[in-house]
């Protein structure tokens, strides 16, 4: 007997997939659809697939991020103390407020912020598709309209999500660029992390 139908968005035109699921079994979907539905894209874009690595890749790999963390130190660390202070404040506090300034803040700063992450990437690696979804999402060109006042968590939410998660890896990527002398064997959280990133691990 059917119990459920699971709805998947998969397009930006709001095209569905309806998967009826049966008890105890999963629904049966191509591969490509399956990819589509994990990571959304935007319109018009190609899709994001991921790349592994052999062992001896990932030590290589590893090896050259942890040089381009400390290449870039100064700019990392002038760029977090520039988001640690007012500014990052702020950007909070005008979400909570509902203020309009929370749609050109928080995703001018998530923008500054992915740049030179994308910098960071060791040669042929690129960012994860979880964080891309993420980014794409909460740096829309959305402009502020009176009625999203009604739903302010579901138009305003995505800026601050992609914000935060953009300076959490600069944080750890200022952290671990100063801490590591060599890329670790035994992976403290936060440097697993920016591998997960740079789709390493």
């Amino acid at each position: 007997m059917l119990r459920g139908i699971d709805y998947l968005a998969l397009s930006s035109k709001n095209s569905l997939l309806l998967s009826l699921c049966a008890r105890h079994q999963q629904p049966m979907l191509p591969n490509s659809l399956i990819q589509h539905a994990k990571y959304p894209m935007k319109h018009n874009s190609s899709p994001i697939t991921e790349k592994f690595y052999s062992h001896a890749e990932k030590i290589v790999l590893e090896r050259e991020l942890l040089v381009n963390l400390k290449t870039y130190q100064t700019e990392l660390v002038m760029l977090l103390e520039s988001l640690s202070g007012h500014g990052y404040e702020d950007t909070v506090y005008r979400f909570y407020h509902e203020s309009c300034k929370v749609y050109h803040a928080a995703s001018h700063q998530t923008r500054q912020i992915v740049e030179v992450l994308r910098r960071l990437a060791p040669a042929n690696t690129t960012l994860s598709p979880l964080f891309e979804e993420i980014y794409q999402i909460g740096t829309e060109d959305k402009t502020f309209q009176l009625e999203h006042n009604e739903n302010w968590s579901q138009h305003t939410r995505p800026f601050i999500e992609a914000f935060f998660h953009a300076r959490y890896f600069l944080e750890m990527a200022v952290k671990y660029g100063a801490m590591l002398d060599v890329a670790p064997s035994n992976l403290p959280s936060g440097w697993a992390a920016l591998l997960c990133l740079y789709g390493i691990r």
